[in-house]
């Protein structure tokens, strides 16, 4: 609970802090064009998604990602996802069961299909955590769909 109560707050001060992998002295600041820059990437095949990771740590990962077109389904083992959307708008579904999906060796689930979950519209400043174990998946993406993301390890 401590983490994502952390996570919440470097979501609030995204803006100002921008902080993507510590170093030694345990604080690093990105600034607010850095982010940007990463933010603008466009995806590489029209109709895809960009991840720019901002800090890889063996308990929580930091990104940016730009969608432009459907996700595939995902069930996480071990990592919850907390977002807040940055700009534009997505369907987010969460919940029901994921069949079809293949799974790799750490435990993470992709692809498939989700039956019986529940949909919602997310839009810029939305918060959304989503446990691990849980199915989601964001298609529909509108408006140049644009958000951040840490995954905390459970």
């Amino acid at each position: 609970m401590r983490n994502l109560l952390i996570a919440a707050a470097i979501f609030v001060s995204l803006p100002a802090l921008a902080q993507p992998a510590a170093p030694a002295g345990g604080v690093l600041v990105v600034p607010a064009k850095d982010i940007k820059a990463k933010l603008d990437v466009p995806p590489a095949t029209p109709g895809a998604a960009v991840s720019s990771p901002i800090t890889t740590t063996g308990s929580y990962i930091t990104m940016v990602a730009h969608r432009t077109a459907d996700g595939v389904p995902e069930q996480h083992a071990q990592w919850t996802d907390v977002m807040v959307m940055l700009q534009g708008e997505v369907t987010l579904t969460t919940g029901g069961t994921l069949s079809g999906n293949t799974v790799d060796a750490k435990g993470e689930s992709h692809g498939g299909k989700i039956t019986g979950g529940t949909t919602v519209v997310l839009h810029a400043g939305d918060y959304v955590q989503v446990q691990a174990g849980v199915p989601h998946l964001m298609t529909k993406p509108k408006g140049d769909f644009r958000y951040f993301v840490t995954k905390i390890h459970a």
